[in-house]
């Protein structure tokens, strides 16, 4: 990082500096075109010299240390979008629960466990009624295929 920031520096001063000579000139005939070739020259000079310099060790590490970066921004990338698709999965799936509850009268409070992705667990909290809750686990069931067993409920 701190090689990109001295060419840059440099670069910035040649411009600078070229940026200078010409405007002392005025745009005076052949002088002007003269100190206008030189300091093309010597901005190109200032942007080539650091490539001209640079040992192929030096490009392998470079590209070697950007490899590492690289695969663990892809790590951390699919471990955030592995989180969070099992956020929206548990979030939704909670949802359709309450959802089905709500229709049916009871008022509960659901939390669901995933396993791979899938729902595999289901606690419920809530008084409801032996109807309710037969129609609800269910449902639960057939359309979720979480198993009875693993269909906790709970008085609140």
């Amino acid at each position: 990082m701190e090689a990109i920031k001295e060419y840059l520096l440099s670069v910035t001063a040649a411009a600078l500096i070229c940026g200078v000579l010409s405007s002392l000139t005025n745009n005076k005939g052949s002088i002007h075109k003269m100190i206008k070739l030189l300091c093309g020259l010597f901005l190109a000079a200032s942007v080539i010299k650091p490539a001209v310099d640079m040992r192929i060790e030096d490009v392998y590490s470079f590209t070697e240390h950007l490899k590492v970066n690289s695969d663990l921004a892809v790590t951390h990338g699919k471990i955030i979008a592995a989180d969070e698709m099992k956020k929206i999965i548990k979030e939704k799936t909670e949802a359709y629960i309450l959802d089905k509850a709500n229709v049916l009268g009871a008022e509960i409070s659901v939390d669901v466990t995933l396993e791979d992705y899938i729902p595999a667990g289901v606690t419920i909290v809530g008084n409801v009624s032996p109807f309710v809750k037969s129609s609800l686990s269910e449902r639960i069931t057939q359309e979720l295929n979480i198993p009875s067993e693993e269909q906790i409920w709970k008085r609140s």
